[in-house]
């Protein structure tokens, strides 16, 4: 069970192994994607919608595993439910509706931009709070976190702004995010090398 000193009981290192897993394939999904959206950023906006949803979707479908095995460490796995939840459907709206979502697209980017920002705050705060293993790299979901607020904002108060730039706004936000999940991901993996 988890307590205030050790709110991920690691019975062995392959689960924190597992956890570093996920989160470096969800940064370099992440890359991928935003690459892909700064390098072609011509590509019409029912594209985008598309490109949009599928990270989305593939997003909370990571969230998703993460939550499991949040839970299975016996702590919270609510953020990330909520994480998943959302990017799942917001990614489903976006894959089967592209031509409503061409419209909202700018307000369906900038939401799920804010909610995820404050859910990866919260996360961070809590692993700042609770993992006494040493990871010391928990600021990055903060900073995450954060980055994703603005971006939401900028979405927000610059609406036209947003119509022309989404592709190379969203591709660098997708490249920033990736690199620092990925990051964390080493850090978890090295982490659990050395608990090994």
């Amino acid at each position: 069970m988890a307590t205030l000193s050790q709110p991920f009981p690691v019975r062995r290192a392959g689960d924190l192994s597992s956890l570093a897993r996920a989160l470096i394939v969800r940064g370099l999904l992440a890359e991928v994607v935003g690459l892909f959206a700064i390098l072609a950023p011509l590509l019409s906006l029912a594209a985008i919608a598309l490109l949009f949803g599928a990270y989305a979707l593939v997003d909370g479908i990571a969230a998703f595993a993460t939550a499991v095995h949040a839970a299975r460490h016996h702590t919270r796995a609510w953020p990330y439910l909520a994480q998943g939840a959302l990017g799942v459907l917001v990614g489903i709206v976006a894959l089967r509706f592209p031509p409503v979502t061409m419209v909202l697209l700018v307000v369906v980017v900038a939401t799920w931009a804010v909610v995820i920002g404050a859910l990866e705050l919260a996360a961070a705060v809590r692993l700042r709070r609770r993992f006494r293993y040493g990871l010391r790299g928990e600021w990055l979901l903060g900073v995450n976190g954060a980055l994703s607020i603005l971006f939401g904002a900028l979405l927000v108060f610059a609406p036209e702004v947003g119509l022309v730039a989404v592709p190379i706004l969203f591709g660098a936000y997708a490249v920033i995010n990736g690199v620092i999940v990925s990051w964390l991901g080493l850090r978890v993996r090295r982490l659990a090398h050395e608990l090994a």
